[in-house]
């Protein structure tokens, strides 16, 4: 669960479960903090959340309710919005293509067509150096305003396609900066060949995962304490 950026929480003391109370305090600072959040989903069966979804829903945001089995209390779906079937949800078989594979192919045909150009343009034009690195950071406040996709979602992306060896990272030197980079792993003899890049720059073991996470934390309410 870490690694797809989902935090863990220790929920229990001396034998007393307290994950009700962390669950309600999570709630409630993030829809005072953050005014993005447009629904609440709250996964559980006990009564005792209706005070909650109330809340949730006097502050003008949607609240449902994930329930499993038969064993949740009927006066608690009362106060939600919408009651979701774990059951039914799971029975669901999905055919379709997820949407972040198919930002994921449409971003590796735009990034090889553009790595081609730039390519073809500094092969033809006699150019001193090669200045249409494909710097990672820049890239990712492009695309994510052009795909409508949050900078980690955009970042997870990459990793993917890095762990699938379809990329690859290197560090980039423009204007005396040293950025990282990324192209397609089938130009990368190409690079070599042009002296765009030297064997040292590639990086055989960029930690994507690392950088998705941090970039998630940064998503997080702050503490405005």
């Amino acid at each position: 669960m870490q690694s797809y950026g989902v935090e863990t929480i220790h929920t229990s003391n001396q034998g007393k479960n307290y994950a009700d109370l962390k669950l309600a305090i999570d709630v409630l600072n993030s829809m005072y903090t953050n005014d993005n959040i447009d629904e609440f989903i709250i996964t559980s069966n006990d009564k005792d959340m209706t005070p909650l979804l109330n809340t949730v829903r006097l502050n003008k945001r949607k609240a449902s309710i994930l329930t499993t089995g038969n064993t949740y209390n009927h006066t608690l779906c009362e106060f939600a919005d919408e009651q979701i079937e774990f059951d039914k949800i799971v029975e669901i078989e999905y055919k379709g293509t997820l949407l972040i594979d198919e930002i994921k192919d449409r971003f590796f045909d735009d990034i090889k067509k553009h790595i081609e150009k730039s390519l073809y343009e500094y092969s033809t034009e006699g150019s001193k150096g090669y200045k249409k690195h494909y710097n990672l950071d820049y890239f990712l406040i492009t695309q994510m305003d052009y795909y409508n996709v949050l900078k980690y979602e955009m970042l997870n992306i990459v990793s993917i396609l890095y762990s699938e060896k379809k990329i690859i990272a290197y560090t980039s030197h423009v204007k005396n900066n040293v950025l990282p980079a990324i192209i397609p792993t089938e130009f990368k003899e190409k690079f070599l060949e042009f002296g765009i890049i030297q064997q040292s720059d590639i990086c055989s073991n960029f930690d994507f995962n690392k950088s998705v996470l941090e970039c998630y934390d940064n998503y997080k309410p702050k503490d405005k304490n």
